[in-house]
């Protein structure tokens, strides 16, 4: 179902997303783990994800000023 559902993703946005529809297609024996898990084993996973993205993004304001100290 998920395969069939990222083709009708490629047949509909492909021209406007060329690269995301190419990754995905290229990478879905990896990303369709992803959905192997339960909902809630999902949304701790991309929810982890975004936390660790923002405390990078803060680390990179800090670390200027902690060289200059």
């Amino acid at each position: 179902m998920g395969y069939e559902n990222l083709l009708s993703f490629e047949e509909k946005w492909s021209k406007k997303y060329p690269l995301a529809a190419k990754s995905w297609l290229d990478n879905w024996t990896n990303l369709s783990t992803f959905f192997q898990y339960e909902e809630q084993v999902r949304k701790i996973i991309y929810t982890t994800n975004s936390i660790e993205g923002m405390h990078r993004q803060i680390r990179k304001i800090i670390k200027p000023s902690e060289a200059s100290s």
